[in-house]
Formats: structure tokens, C-alpha cells, sequence
């Protein structure tokens, strides 16, 4: 689908835990499927790279949550975040209620949860290129990881490990899986 193809706008409010986006970036965790329900994941797991335990819809590192803790907590975040992120998605030239839009929003959403660290990046380096399509979605992800000094500032072992997870995760909330 073209970026600025009309689509459904979806609910940046996390209000449940049936909002679109959120399922997506629970997707991209592990911890929920595309109706929505949950894997054994969402209760507890141990992140395979850093050996900490996690729970909820988001992976939250939080030990002393529930899972139902952890995805109140976390969808107010989302949700401020989401109010924050719109107007530099409106300087970008992105409208509302088209798949450009909500496919930058879910990254910009999903990254807060991946590695909150590098979302200015990510939105600098979009801006900057405006290729909205989900290849481009995912280069600008993976470019967020470089830090100042131009190494790339993440566990993955290479850039093409980091790239090929990017891209994984980029276009999950328009095909509701990774690839």
C-alpha cells in the first residue's frame, strides 16, 4: 500500500487493550497474535538477549508489575507519546487516516518500546528523507541506532542483523505479522 493511500485511522488513546496499535507492538514482542489474544509470553518471559524477566503486552522489565500492570502503565505512555509525536508527523507532510501516517506513528510507538532512546533519530532521519514506505520506515529504524560517533549502539551483532529485525518489525501493523 502507497503512503498516502486513504486508510482506517486507528486510535492512538490506548484506552484497551484492544487497540490496534497496541496489539501490533505486541506482535512485534511476542506476547500477543493478530485476534489479539495473548502467548505465554505476555504473563513472563526471560528476554533472550539481556536474561531479564518481562511481562505484558510491551515486554516491560518491571518485576514487580502483572502483566495487567504493566499494559495500564505502558498504554498511558503510549498514548502520551502518540499526542507528542503527531505534529512532527504533520510537518512531515503525514495526514491522518492514510497508511504513511499510521505506519509512522506504530514505528515511532513501536521504537519508544524497542529502544526509547533512539526515536528523536528515527523522526530526524524520516523527516529528512520522507520515505514513507515500510523499507523506508525500516532503514530510517536502523540508522536511529548509530550514535554520535557514528557506531552502531545496539546488541545486534551487525547492521544487517539490526536492519533485517527493523524491517521485521516495521510493517506489522499493515500486515498484523512480522516478516
Amino acid at each position: 500500500m502507497a503512503p498516502e493511500e486513504q486508510a482506517s485511522l486507528f486510535s492512538t488513546s490506548f484506552s484497551s487493550q484492544k487497540d490496534t496499535m497496541f496489539i501490533a507492538i505486541g506482535i512485534n514482542e511476542g506476547t500477543r497474535r493478530a485476534d489479539g489474544s495473548y502467548t505465554n509470553h505476555w504473563s513472563g518471559h526471560i528476554d533472550p538477549v539481556d536474561k531479564k524477566w518481562n511481562v505484558g503486552t510491551i515486554s516491560a522489565r518491571d518485576t514487580t508489575l502483572s502483566p495487567k500492570q504493566a499494559d495500564m502503565q505502558f498504554r498511558g505512555r503510549l498514548a502520551q507519546t502518540a499526542i507528542n509525536t503527531k505534529p512532527f508527523l504533520r510537518q512531515m507532510g503525514l495526514q491522518p487516516g492514510t497508511v504513511g501516517y499510521n505506519n509512522v506513528m506504530f514505528n515511532v510507538l513501536d521504537l519508544y518500546i524497542q529502544a526509547p532512546a533512539a526515536v528523536p533519530k528515527f523522526i530526524q532521519t524520516l523527516a529528512a528523507k520522507k520515505d514513507f514506505t515500510i523499507e523506508g520506515i525500516a532503514e530510517a529504524r536502523a540508522m536511529s541506532f548509530f550514535n554520535e560517533y557514528g557506531r552502531l549502539d545496539t546488541t545486534f551483532k551487525s547492521y544487517n542483523d539490526l536492519l533485517r529485525d527493523q524491517r521485521s518489525r516495521a510493517g506489522t501493523l499493515q500486515y498484523r505479522r512480522r516478516f
